[in-house]
């Protein structure tokens, strides 16, 4: 378990961590976003023991990072960006190294570092699944915090999201019930089989839709988009109407937004409200 009570840093006049507080569940995964600049490294910089915080708590393990500073490091491990090594040292001694660091026994030391093979910055799909494969079989016995530029692999791999931007937590949810929260209201693709202009009037009448628009497709049919203002169900009222007008309903599906347009929404509304 990890908890962040009121962390602040400041680097002379300039504040990178602004009264931070989040918490991660024994066994959660999270994903830690942030634009470039926005408290990210400095948070878990201060997680790891790197870094001491001007105010504020963080709970490693159920040990204060700043009161018991070895305690939390021997449960603690932490992959940044460009990774500290000695580069007159092979692979196998430096992780050797490092395992002795750490606590771990001589007899597991052997164990813990043999899956390591063929360590590469750019990874093929099929290493890309292997990598999520692994933070996912970390979670349960470890908690992880995931902070990368990579929201995709966010979106698959982590349970919940804390998104930072200018020091200050601005969202602290579920991938999905951010996609909801910030959508202003539902989207979906409806494919028919007849003409935009057969359909489309008979969309536009449900109530709470707020427009209807058509997008090109080179299957032969057509499909609209249909924006409506709030959040409840309305592809029941979509499907009869588009069977009412004499159509053949090929696909209705909603769409929401990613979790790259949340974090563009949250980070610039936040950039702009400070400026």
């Amino acid at each position: 378990m990890i908890r962040v009570e009121n962390l602040t840093k400041r680097y002379g006049m300039r504040t990178a961590v602004d009264d931070v507080s989040f918490e991660v569940d024994k066994g959660e995964i999270l994903g830690f976003l942030g634009p470039n600049g926005a408290g990210k490294t400095t948070t878990m910089r201060i997680l790891s023991g790197f870094l001491p915080s001007d105010a504020g708590r963080a709970i490693v393990a159920g040990f204060d990072v700043f009161e018991k500073p070895l305690e939390s490091k021997r449960r603690v491990g932490y992959l940044p960006e460009i990774p500290p090594l000695y580069t007159e040292m092979r692979v196998d001694s430096y992780l050797r190294f490092v395992a002795k660091i750490k606590g771990v026994s001589s007899g597991d030391i052997p164990r813990r570092i043999a899956y390591l093979d063929e360590p590469t910055i750019g990874l093929d799909p099929k290493q890309i699944v292997e990598v999520r494969g692994l933070i996912k079989s970390l979670g349960g016995d470890h908690t992880v915090i995931l902070s990368t530029h990579i929201l995709p692999e966010v979106s698959v791999t982590c349970e919940r999201v804390v998104i930072i931007n200018n020091g200050r937590i601005v969202a602290v949810d579920t991938p999905g019930n951010l996609s909801n929260r910030f959508s202003g209201g539902q989207r979906i693709e409806v494919e028919v089989g007849a003409t935009a202009s057969t359909v489309k009037p008979a969309l536009e009448r449900i109530s709470g839709v707020r427009r209807v628009t058509e997008e090109p497709t080179e299957s032969g049919r057509h499909r609209l988009i249909v924006e409506s203002d709030g959040a409840g169900e309305i592809r029941h009222l979509l499907s009869r109407a588009v069977f009412e007008s004499g159509a053949d309903l090929y696909q209705i599906r909603a769409e929401s937004m990613s979790l790259e347009e949340v974090f563009v929404k949250l980070t610039t509304d936040e950039e702009e409200a400070t400026a």
